[in-house]
């Protein structure tokens, strides 16, 4: 894939798409990255699904912008913003070329993180609290009608997802360790699909037909290096889809559920000082790879980190 360095001007289209690749007819790919920071902040950009045509959307040097999601419209993008020193971050929204950023909460002292869309547009799912205790909310679209969905002083639950039906979410959960959670929203039932693993089980996303779940996992390294796996959607027959030896994490199902993208420390350039990863010493790259575990390419190859992303 080409490569891509610099620094960007707001909504600019960076660069052709390599020959041979077909182009997506639009950039489906949000992802923020610190690309060209002075100081450790992110910023998100939109791409095509072969890593060309780059536009920043962001661009505020004195907040951290990250998390984005896609509408189901595809009209419309959240994500959370914070100050650079993480005293407060809170819930946005904005058109999908960066105009027209909209604040949603207002909660000072407190973080409002990951923002998911209801698979019907209408509502936004998001987590809030802080690093000792986090809970899921939603909220309409405009901000209104904040409900809690759990409640659990000593514990966290993060990294949420919604089922393609909208009845449920999975999301991660402090216990410790790190187990994921299958919940129906109506009934209120919670199921722990990663009970007993023992390890360190986050980042889940539901596939597009609501039949797998793809996640990120220590349980096999040995290690706090995680790996990518899928399992049915009731917890059964875990696959182990990576071993890098490095860390591989946050899962993302394309459209038509053939591919996974994924974040991972492998490969990456040697870090500039600003350089945000959880591998010290490389920057975090995009990768995709068949729904098997085949074929793994890397999307992007780029001198910074590239964070929290989502793909429509």
């Amino acid at each position: 894939m080409g490569t891509v360095l610099g620094l960007f001007t707001l909504g600019q289209s960076l660069s052709a798409s390599p020959a041979g690749l077909a182009e997506s007819p639009r950039r489906e790919i949000l992802f923020c990255s610190d690309r060209g920071e002075v100081v450790p902040n992110c910023e998100i950009y939109a791409m095509r699904t072969d890593g060309s045509d780059i536009a920043q959307l962001t661009d505020d040097v004195n907040s951290f912008s990250n998390a984005p999601d896609w509408s189901p419209n595809g009209k419309r993008i959240s994500f959370f913003r914070c100050d650079l020193f993480f005293f407060n971050c809170d819930i946005w929204v904005m058109d999908a070329d960066g105009s027209d950023q909209v604040q949603l909460t207002n909660t000072p002292g407190l973080f409002e993180q990951d923002p998911r869309w209801s698979p019907d547009g209408k509502q936004i799912l998001f987590s809030n609290g802080s690093f000792a205790n986090n809970d899921l909310f939603t909220m309409d679209a405009d901000g209104s009608n904040v409900t809690k969905i759990t409640n659990t002083p000593t514990l966290s639950e993060f990294s949420a997802d919604w089922s393609p039906n909208g009845e449920e979410i999975i999301y991660s959960y402090l216990s410790p360790p790190f187990d994921i959670v299958r919940h129906h929203l109506k009934s209120n039932t919670k199921t722990n699909l990663t009970s007993g693993a023992g390890s360190v089980d986050g980042t889940p996303r539901w596939s597009r037909n609501g039949r797998q779940i793809a996640f990120s996992s220590n349980r096999d390294s040995g290690s706090a290096v995680r790996d990518i796996y899928v399992m049915n959607a009731d917890g059964s027959n875990v696959i182990r889809l990576t071993d890098s030896g490095y860390d591989d994490w946050s899962p993302h199902w394309s459209r038509d559920g053939r591919r996974i993208y994924f974040a991972s420390a492998r490969d990456g350039l040697m870090a500039p000082t600003h350089c945000l990863t959880p591998n010290v010493g490389f920057c975090t790259q995009m990768y995709v790879m068949d729904a098997d575990g085949l074929n793994e390419e890397q999307v992007l190859v780029e001198d910074a980190s590239i964070h929290r992303f989502a793909v429509y």
